[in-house]
Formats: structure tokens, C-alpha cells, sequence
């Protein structure tokens, strides 16, 4: 059913790929913190990161998609994906908005390090994968591997991530005279 689904998306995308009006939103992806701002605004509308990854997929079908574009708007759908626990901290304890402030937390400081690092890193290196056509597979790979190393990077300073989201979102001066 999911590639049946995806099979009539990419049928649908096809008169995309002359239309002007793509390419102009292809030129947007084109540059990297503008396709992360995209990713992550498109991503919080729809509130699901892999309906948004299914969406890029679809449209890297065309041929109209490398990696470069597609890298940043990835990770800015793992931002994006964090509205889903702002909408839930509403009208919550103190410690369940906590929980929201970290998870924005862990998705905005992967997303920054791993595109600065990506940057970097291909400004020196000229990465062709940069210039390569994505694929779904590929951008599937991208995804699970943007996630796991933000998990790796930031799992050793959950200490450090406590005391910020602390200073974010401080108790009450109610609920420490309470204690």
C-alpha cells in the first residue's frame, strides 16, 4: 500500500518537474539554511517528520533533488517534528514542558552542529554526493543517521542539557517553597 501510495505521488510530481514554479522552490533548497528553515516550518504545520520525508522523497523522484538540498531540509524536519511536544506541554506540569524544551533542544543543537559540520566539511572536501540525485532510500539513510548521531553527540551531556532547559524553564517560586 505505501508503494502504491508513493507510485501515485511520484505520478502526480511529474508535471512538477517543468514547472517554473518548482524549480524556483528547488533554487530555495538550494541554499542550505533556508532548506533547513523550510523543512522545519513545513514539518510543523503537518507535525510528522516522515510524512514530510515521504513528501521530499516523492518529490526527489523527478531528479530534481541531490543530496545537498536534501541534507539540510532533513534535519530541518527533525526541528520541525518537535511541534508535535510543544502542542502536548500545553496545559501541562512543569516537568512535562521540560520534556518538550529538551526535545527541541536535542533536535536544534543536532541540526546546527551536523549542518555546520556537513558544510564545513564539503567546502573542503567537495563531497559529490552533494551533487548526486537523491533517492528515497538514500534520503531514508540520511534521516536515520542524522538521528542516531545527535542521539550519540548528545547523549554524553544530559547533565549540561538538564541545566539548560532549567534555566529555560525554572520552577516556580511557589513550587520550590512547596518542597
Amino acid at each position: 500500500l505505501l508503494m502504491y501510495s508513493m507510485e501515485i505521488m511520484k505520478q502526480a510530481m511529474e508535471p512538477l518537474a517543468n514547472s517554473p514554479e518548482f524549480a524556483s522552490l528547488l533554487v530555495a533548497f538550494s541554499v542550505p539554511v533556508l532548506g533547513l528553515i523550510i523543512g522545519a516550518v513545513f514539518t510543523g504545520v503537518i507535525q510528522s517528520s516522515a510524512a514530510s520525508l515521504g513528501i521530499l522523497q516523492t518529490m526527489a523522484l523527478t531528479g530534481g533533488i541531490t543530496y545537498g538540498m536534501a541534507i539540510p531540509v532533513i534535519m530541518g524536519f527533525n526541528i520541525g517534528t518537535c511541534m508535535t511536544a510543544i502542542l502536548s506541554s500545553i496545559g501541562v506540569n512543569r516537568n512535562a514542558k521540560r520534556v518538550a524544551v529538551v526535545h527541541i533542544l536535542i533536535n536544534i543543537i543536532g541540526a546546527v552542529i551536523c549542518l555546520s559540520a556537513w558544510l564545513i566539511l564539503d567546502s573542503i572536501f567537495h563531497f559529490p554526493l552533494a551533487d548526486t540525485p537523491a533517492t528515497p532510500v538514500g534520503m531514508a539513510l540520511v534521516h536515520t543517521i542524522f538521528n542516531v548521531a545527535t542521539t550519540c553527540m548528545l547523549l554524553p551531556f544530559t547533565k549540561q542539557l538538564e541545566k539548560l532547559t532549567m534555566r529555560i524553564l525554572p520552577d516556580k517560586k511557589n513550587d520550590r517553597n512547596s518542597s
